[in-house]
């Protein structure tokens, strides 16, 4: 099964892993308000055209033809969205999760669709909810993705071995993050 893992917004990013090689990261994009990038080999090289729509839309196109062809259930879970103080706007937040959801669903075979709470991915690594200063959880994606430990946190690196995400952005890390909790069962 390939888990995708999106961190919507206008700052977002999304992770497919397989489970069948313990959460390997077959494709990455993430994107901000003037550029997006994509996972190529093991470096994020940058899209033409940058966008949340074009770079979803490259993303889906890669994960469809290079798994949905092979007859592979896709699992896509979407974060939540939460009103939460200075947090930026929910509508907007909203917004662009459903266009997420609505491009996957309109380019790949989606299986199921899950829409967990931040305290419920983040359980992963940290070991517990959002317990925790947002500095450190950032800290603690970022280095989880990229298959080192973080102090105090569990000794849990992802797949280590396997692909992981070269070092960038943390919500690359964190669509990795809810990706990888799919895989683990976790939400």
């Amino acid at each position: 099964m390939i888990h995708i893992g999106i961190d919507p917004g206008k700052v977002g990013a999304a992770v497919a892993m397989d489970d069948a090689n313990d959460g390997e990261v077959i494709a990455a994009v993430h994107w901000n308000e003037r550029r997006a990038w994509y996972l190529d080999d093991d470096e994020w090289a940058t899209l033409a055209q940058p966008s949340m729509i074009r770079a979803l839309s490259v993303f889906a196109s890669e994960v469809d033809q290079a798994w949905c062809d092979r007859g592979a259930s896709l699992r896509l879970v979407v974060e939540a969205v939460t009103v939460n103080k200075g947090k930026g706007n929910p509508i907007a937040l909203a917004t662009s999760a459903g266009i997420a959801i609505g491009l996957m669903y309109g380019k790949c075979r989606i299986g199921s669709l899950h829409r967990p709470r931040p305290e419920h991915w983040r359980k992963v690594f940290t070991g517990r909810g959002l317990n925790g200063r947002r500095a450190e959880l950032k800290a603690a994606a970022l280095a989880w993705a990229a298959g080192r430990t973080y102090p105090g946190l569990h000794d849990l690196r992802l797949h280590p071995g396997g692909r992981v995400l070269p070092d960038g952005p943390d919500h690359a890390a964190e669509a990795a993050a809810m990706a990888w909790a799919s895989v683990r069962g976790v939400v």
